[in-house]
This record gives C-alpha cells, structure tokens and sequence, in this order.
C-alpha cells in the first residue's frame, strides 16, 4: 500500500522538486536544473540543464557555459532514475517547454511560461491530460488586463508605422530582445520592410534563421546614420534603450511602444510614444481558465505576477485547491519519491 509523503517545493524565482535532483528554472549548483526557455538563461551559469535543443541554440552559449546539459524533444517521455518526465510545447517562444513530471501514476505539471495563442514564429502551448498537480504561469490571470494576440495586433501596429511614414518619421519600434520584436519581423514579411536592428535583437534574429525560422531583409542597426533609410525601412531597439543618447539625439523619428501590459513603461495616455502596444507571449485571462478546465488539476499554484489574485479566482471557479507560489510551501502527495529498492 502506498505511503503518503509530504513534498516540499522550494520557490525561488523557480521551484525544487523536494527528494529530488530536479529544479525548475531555479540556480542551484550541482543538482539538474529545468530550463523551460531561452528568457532564464543567465540564472543557470554553471548548472547542469535539462531543456529542448531550440533553448540551448537561442541561448548562443558555449558548452562551457554550463556544467553539462541534456536536451529532450516535446513528448518523447523518458526517465531520470525512478521518475517519468516529458515535455510539452509551451508556446511563449521557440523551444519553450512545459514539464510533466510523474510517478505511481501521480503527476505534477509546471508550465514555465505560458502562451495558448499562435504567434508568429512557434505554435500554441500543448493542453495535456488531467494532472494532480498544476503549478501555472499566471503573468495575464486578470480579465481587467487587455492584451494583444493574434494577427489583428500586428496589422495595428503596421498601421501605426505607415501612419509615422506618411507623416515624413523615421518609424522606431521599441520592444524586447528576444519574443517579441522577432514576432513582428515575421509577421511582416510578405510586406517587404527592412528591419534594422539593434545588435541584441539582430542576434537572436540570426538564432532564428539558423534554427530554421526564416526572418528576412533584417540587418544591424548603423550607428553612424542610425535612423535614415528608404520609405520601408523601420528600427526596432530594446524598451530598456528609451533613454540612450542615440534615442535622445535622434531627430524627425516616431516611436511605437510594443511591450508586455505589466511592463512599467507602458500606461494609458502616456505621451512619451507615439503609439503603444501592449502584445503579451503569456497565456490570456479566458485561455489560462480554459486549461485549467481541461487540465482539471487536484490543486494549482499559482507563479508570477498576478499569483495572489488568480489563485483566488481558481478557488472560486473551480472549487479546486489553489495558493500563490511566493514563499516556501509544503504540498502533500503520495508517492512523488523513488521507489525504495
């Protein structure tokens, strides 16, 4: 007969899955770290990684970067000692990955982050079988968020760049390295713009077309002459730039603000852009409701901004088990240990 055991999760900007060597975007020297994309990176210098060989080509790191690493394919199970794990699609960016984790026929699936919508450049998150235990990227769980996601957000955005080249601006778009500003470039290329880049975002551009994504007629941001070019010639720079002397000094440009709704950057009526945007690769209110639904967990925890308010509204709609991953928290499950020999 089983025996219950008390399992401990650990939350530090990621989770430990207690008994085990397994952690979940979380730094921890020594034991087997889950890179569920490309985004957590840095956190993991010296770790031994688990995570798909699209993370590991976007990260453009060399081997020497980590201890060691082990790539694994989206749902192609496989064991690590006495447990089962198996990744899913995650859909927040090329090569992004869910983990489902399982033993005795008890599971526990962590997400990463989460995007159920198609996007440009990689499919939408996988939705898998009923779980015991969810732990669920809750970066979007408020229906009061107003998130842009699917082909209508980027015909917007064309919009806002044609109306600047009308007026006689040179377009800029300010965005992320990495998601989002590749997400655009490929959203546009039946339209024939040239995109210079910033050197951070024509990197992983370039991880991109090695990788198979084909993003054309893109090229490095020139410094000498940052901002001139022909009429369909546009610039996207990271967010993070607004305040850099080659943003300050430029001249006869407009600005389009394309960003996350919780970034800081981004308010109602903010006069600082042009236009603004807000474009999410997390999951939205209604989508992250219906996994849940499908899902149908025994108890969900909740990750992320938002976590509080989600976990209360999973409570509610669900009647199911739900508390916000912010400190250390104690979970009961039975049989999520090795078996003893």
């Amino acid at each position: 007969m089983p025996s219950n055991h008390s399992l401990k999760i650990k939350y530090s900007s990621g989770l430990h899955i207690s008994d085990t060597i397994l952690w979940l975007d979380t730094h921890h020297k020594g034991d087997l770290c889950f890179l569920s994309h490309q985004h957590f990176t840095k956190k993991l210098k010296g770790n031994r990684i688990l995570t798909t060989s699209m993370t590991l080509q976007l990260s453009g790191k060399p081997s020497s970067y980590y201890q060691s690493h082990l790539t694994a394919s989206y749902f192609r199970p496989f064991n690590l000692g006495s447990y089962a794990v198996e990744l899913f699609p995650a859909g927040h960016i090329p090569g992004s990955a869910q983990l489902n984790f399982s033993q005795n026929e008890q599971t526990l699936l962590y997400t990463g982050h989460l995007n159920l919508s198609p996007s440009p450049t990689c499919k939408p998150g996988h939705i898998p079988k009923q779980v015991d235990i969810l732990i669920l990227d809750s970066t979007n769980g408020s229906s009061k968020l107003k998130i842009g996601q699917g082909n209508d957000i980027y015909r917007h955005i064309k919009q806002a760049v044609e109306k600047l080249q009308r007026a006689g601006k040179y377009p800029i778009i300010l965005s992320d390295r990495l998601g989002i500003s590749q997400n655009i470039i490929k959203a546009w290329q039946e339209f024939d713009f040239t995109f210079s880049l910033h050197p951070s975002i024509y990197k992983y551009c370039r991880a991109y077309q090695k990788a198979g994504i084909p993003l054309k007629n893109i090229k490095r941001l020139n410094y000498s002459d940052p901002f001139k070019g022909p009429l369909q010639q546009l610039s996207i720079i990271p967010a993070d730039l607004l305040t850099s002397p080659i943003l300050q000094k430029a001249k006869n440009i407009g600005t389009i603000l394309v960003t996350e709704p919780q970034n800081p950057l981004f308010q109602p009526n903010n006069s600082t852009f042009d236009y603004q945007f807000s474009l999410s690769l997390h999951t939205g209110y209604k989508d992250l409701l219906k996994y849940i639904d499908q899902v149908r967990p025994k108890k969900v925890y909740t990750f992320s901004t938002l976590a509080t308010e989600f976990s209360t509204i999973i409570k509610k709609k669900f009647n199911i088990d739900s508390s916000p991953l912010q400190k250390p928290v104690q979970l009961q499950l039975p049989n999520l240990v090795p078996s003893s020999a």
